[in-house]
């Protein structure tokens, strides 16, 4: 009997020695619990059958769009896109990196108050209502327009510590598309997409389209326009 309560009790201290040691591991980044496992691995892969959806000033949201909302980071975001995200915040850690979203999917009623404040912003500086119209549409989409509507867009930034904001875009810009996310409005296609350089905005497409326009140097519109 005293062989297997010393036996059992090694096994404890071995055990409890494993979780300090994987709890170690976690507090110093090295490792991340994935607390959305459940949904990841529920999903189906789409990288192949994914419908790529152009969104623009120019391109309405299909009324018929169906978005299937999940959180992650405080935010929430299409189910489609968990099991990218996550493997790209876990490879941006390791680079020591911390990913941060200011802002991921918005509804059509939020999206309407961003644009009429904004617009307000311009005609309190002094702007005529059509001229901050104008001013607005170059930087905000109207309702029904907008990539945050469908859950596949993410604006990445840290207001509370802004220093972090270059190194994660410059990683974003180097790796996002290994990932299946793309610079969705370059600074060298503000002719084509019509919206000013957003460092922080990241479109997922998928890694097979995101790979394919990365090496094609095409932004959206000039991709899809290629395949129609």
């Amino acid at each position: 009997m005293r062989k297997k309560k010393k036996s059992s009790s090694h096994k404890l201290v071995f055990l409890l020695i494993i979780i300090g040691i994987i709890i170690f591991l976690h507090y110093k980044g090295y490792i991340q619990f994935d607390t959305y496992a459940a949904i990841a691995n529920n999903i189906e892969e789409k990288d192949d059958k994914m419908e790529i959806v152009l969104v623009n000033k120019d391109n309405k949201i299909p009324d018929d769009y169906k978005v299937n909302l999940v959180e992650y980071d405080g935010h929430k975001v299409d189910s489609s896109i968990i099991n990218d995200l996550d493997a790209m915040y876990k490879a941006a850690k390791k680079e020591g990196i911390n990913l941060k979203i200011n802002t991921a999917y918005r509804d059509k009623s939020e999206q309407q108050k961003i644009y009429n404040r904004r617009i307000q912003t311009y005609k309190n500086e002094g702007m005529t209502e059509k001229s901050a119209i104008e001013k607005t549409n170059s930087e905000v989409q109207k309702p029904g327009y907008s990539e945050h509507e469908t859950g596949l867009a993410i604006d990445f930034s840290n207001p509370s510590k802004p220093e972090e904001n270059e190194p994660m875009w410059n990683w974003l810009n180097e790796n996002g598309y290994k990932y299946g996310f793309i610079l969705r409005y370059p600074k060298d296609k503000i002719d084509i997409t019509k919206v000013s350089n957003e460092e922080w905005h990241y479109r997922y497409v998928g890694k097979k389209v995101a790979r394919e326009m990365n090496s094609t140097g095409e932004c959206l519109e000039e991709y899809v326009n290629r395949l129609l």
